[in-house]
């Protein structure tokens, strides 16, 4: 079959599993449904110039498909056609032998890409300079962190051109100096007519780097499509689990959380405009965070922290009353809410954590539920609005600027 115009990875029906079941299938030919599938039924284009995120949760087949395109774990069943040159970047220790220096591995890696010596001579300065490794650089691998790895395996694939780009979540284990880079010269490399296929759990990366997503599932195609639609779908899949009901999820258990036990927070909702429960809100939603307690003996000066949580774990914001609790004395039980006149974050799926603190830690509170934040006409991931919160701004143009008519 022949590759059509600018398509580079063409997957027709592929199906992959490992193990006894796959080389009995391979050596009879006979289809065996039984055991459990890495990747099933897989149809997939990706063209010349594309950037494709691959995401979904831990086995759902991401790795596997890396591995069948670098051609280092064939396909079970299907048809798979692959046009050009590929660099993997899926392991950290991939071509690397460790008891080689950093620049004997280039000459290793530069032969397999079947680059000669004084192809890979000449590119030696700028991979050098890419990996800032200085003196490491001829000290063997084995001596190397994993971020020393990672900067030399990324030095040699940002710099020796490949057609097809494959890259793991190795970028993870990389400085945030060192990612930045990476991501700008990916960002190059893809304007020049590689390709990328990348995979990754930090949802920010993927909407920045890749113009389409490849949901992935239990080793099948959950969703296919642009950026800023496939994401958003993706987090609330992922919440889905976790739904309120009316009487509200069972509290985690007290007696098993940190802290001193002296106040604790029997539950945490979150109240609409109305006062009313909810699981859901919009940008710029008026939110309120009720935070129900109980305490052993009268507690002085708490500060309450409720730290709002992505679902690549990072810490978006904390909501804290360090700055409003002098004066202020607990007995008993109750509540204190935490009013946001207008909810900032983007479309989103967040978890919510409570810390609770005096002159000790009283309790650390992982609240069972998940809020979702979702956007308004205008307001969207799909849009130009992108980063972790929502600004409302207004533009003002020079009197002397003609503004088109709006089309009806």
């Amino acid at each position: 079959m022949v590759m059509a115009g600018d398509v580079v990875v063409r997957l027709e029906h592929v199906w992959k599993r490992y193990g006894l079941r796959a080389l009995l299938e391979s050596l009879t030919g006979r289809s065996d449904e039984g055991g459990r599938w890495a990747l099933r039924d897989i149809s997939l284009q990706v063209h010349r110039g594309e950037a494709l995120g691959v995401i979904g949760r831990n086995g759902a087949g991401k790795s596997t498909l890396l591995k069948i395109l670098a051609g280092v774990s064939p396909i079970t069943r299907g048809y798979m056609e692959v046009n050009g040159s590929v660099f993997p970047m899926i392991e950290l220790n991939a071509g690397l032998h460790p008891e080689l220096t950093g620049r004997e591995n280039i000459y290793l890696l530069g032969a397999i890409m079947g680059l000669t010596r004084s192809e890979v001579n000449a590119l030696m300065p700028q991979i050098e300079d890419f990996c800032e490794l200085g003196d490491w650089f001829d000290q063997p691998v084995r001596k190397y962190s994993s971020g020393m790895r990672a900067r030399l395996g990324f030095g040699v694939a940002m710099n020796v051109r490949a057609d097809i780009l494959l890259i793991d979540e190795v970028l993870a284990v990389g400085d945030f100096a060192f990612q930045k880079k990476c991501i700008s010269k990916m960002s190059q490399i893809v304007s020049t007519g590689s390709t990328l296929i990348f995979v990754s759990h930090n949802p920010y990366m993927v909407e920045r780097m890749c113009d389409r997503v490849l949901w992935l599932d239990e080793g099948r195609i959950a969703d296919l499509g642009e950026t800023g639609k496939v994401i958003p779908r993706y987090f609330e899949q992922a919440a889905a689990p976790a739904k309120v009901t009316a009487s509200g999820p069972h509290p985690q258990a007290a007696d098993t959380r940190p802290g001193s036990g002296d106040l604790r927070i029997t539950d945490l909702e979150v109240l609409d405009a109305h006062g009313k429960p909810v699981d859901t809100v919009f940008v710029g939603d008026p939110v309120t965070f009720r935070l129900h307690y109980a305490t052993r003996e009268p507690v002085h000066e708490p500060n309450f922290g409720i730290r709002i949580i992505d679902p690549n774990n990072t810490m978006i914001a904390v909501l804290s009353s360090i700055l409003e609790k002098k004066g202020v004395v607990l007995s008993g039980s109750g509540h204190v809410d935490c009013c946001v006149d207008n909810f900032p974050l983007m479309p989103n799926v967040y978890s919510l954590q409570v810390r609770v603190s005096g002159m000790v830690m009283l309790d650390l509170y992982n609240h069972p539920t998940r809020l979702t934040v979702r956007g308004r006409p205008g307001i969207s991931m799909s849009t130009g609005d992108k980063g972790l919160v929502y600004l409302a701004r207004k533009w003002v143009w020079p009197e002397s600027a003609v503004k088109r008519p709006q089309a009806r």
